[in-house]
């Protein structure tokens, strides 16, 4: 598996958020160029296509399938970031329509707080980054997420991964102040704890090429960032009741275009790698 090497930047605060992300305010433009064929190796394929389209344009690529493998997006944005097109538009909302969404990180971090936040409409499955390093990431809804009703996802995941952006970010504030750690480092696996965080917290399902070490050289900041993340839950989720049921969501199955060879992140029982070896294929609602 690939850990990201630490990066030569200015020493400056980081940010939090990683620049790279999905949204429909971003640039987008019609690419086309991806022929599904047969539909073997969709995400393989997907990976490919993002990382070599990616790098001859030096902007994000985006490309996205519905629950058939049907390409409804391809197109790229600017250096750190794309939108989506009209098709994609039209299927995220209809549940039936289970977005596969592959697209490149050309600084290699992992899915950005507005990448998970692009989960929140029914129609959207799974989502993965691809990074130029050859890393990659995916996040789907997590149990916790999947027991709620549409309109109740994107507040409750909007709390969760602000709560947990936050706590991260002060960790390597706190880290780079006293000199135990880089600007560097920091920008490198931000977005990685924060995912992990969510993923112990049954926020996000959440898997990636990331070595398993990686998680338990930062247990500590992972385990109190999905402690509050699970607080925060707990306060904003909707209750259950007799009278006042959730529907929920189908459980995750494999996607036609999902990619399979990826590591599910620690549930806080596996610091040591005992999970190294189990792959987790991200899929539909």
């Amino acid at each position: 598996p690939a850990t990201p090497a630490p990066k030569s930047e200015p020493e400056v605060k980081p940010k939090g958020a990683a620049e790279d992300e999905i949204s429909p305010t971003n640039k987008y433009v019609a690419l086309d160029g991806f022929v599904p064929g047969d539909k073997e190796n969709l995400g393989a394929r997907a990976k490919e296509y993002v990382f070599r389209r990616g790098a001859e344009l030096n902007a994000e690529v985006l490309l996205a399938f519905d629950a058939k493998g049907n390409v409804i997006s391809d197109g790229h944005g600017e250096a750190n970031n794309v939108g989506y097109g009209e098709k994609y538009v039209r299927a995220m909302y209809d549940p039936r329509a289970s977005i596969a969404v592959h697209h490149n990180h050309p600084k290699s971090t992992s899915l950005s707080p507005v990448d998970i936040m692009n989960l929140s409409p029914d129609g959207v499955a799974v989502i993965y980054a691809h990074g130029a390093d050859g890393s990659s990431y995916s996040a789907s809804l997590g149990q916790k997420m999947r027991g709620l009703e549409s309109y109740d996802v994107e507040p409750v995941f909007s709390a969760s991964i602000e709560n947990a952006n936050r706590l991260i970010m002060d960790y390597f504030k706190t880290e780079i102040a006293a000199g135990r750690t880089t600007v560097a480092n920091a920008k490198a696996y931000h977005a990685h704890l924060v995912n992990t965080a969510l993923h112990m917290a049954g926020i996000i399902d959440y898997a990636s090429s990331i070595e398993a070490s990686v998680e338990a050289m930062f247990e500590k900041p992972i385990r109190e960032a999905a402690r509050a993340v699970k607080n925060v839950y707990d306060t904003a989720a909707p209750k259950r009741t007799a009278d006042n049921r959730v529907s929920g969501r189908a459980e995750p199955i494999r996607h036609i275009a999902g990619m399979g060879g990826l590591r599910e992140a620690s549930r806080g029982d596996t610091w040591q790698g005992t999970n190294q070896g189990r792959s987790s294929e991200s899929g539909q609602r």
